[in-house]
């Protein structure tokens, strides 16, 4: 994906040196993995507090709450069940 983006950038670079679309992958790219708070921190820091008004105070992640418990989440599949494979699925009517 890295290298992807890299070419992506080097071509907007090299073709439309006015466009910020590197800057946005760039940026984009150190957003990934972030929860919605980090991301909110990040991209609209004045809207915080008005974000943590209406949601209440943060909580701590689950991760955090779980630390060194052996509780894991349950499943989203039960168990003894598969996915469906969207990727290979047909529409209805197709064959």
């Amino acid at each position: 994906m890295k290298r992807r983006r890299e070419e992506i950038c080097a071509y907007y670079a090299w073709h439309a040196p006015s466009t910020p679309v590197p800057m946005l992958l760039r940026r984009a790219q150190r957003l990934v993995g972030a929860d919605f708070l980090a991301l909110m921190k990040r991209l609209a820091p004045a809207g915080i507090d008005a974000l943590q008004r209406v949601t209440g105070p943060p909580e701590k992640s689950w991760a955090a709450q779980t630390r060194g418990q052996a509780n894991t989440p349950e499943p989203l599949v039960p168990t003894g069940q598969s996915k469906p494979n969207r990727r290979c699925a047909k529409p209805n009517g197709a064959r």
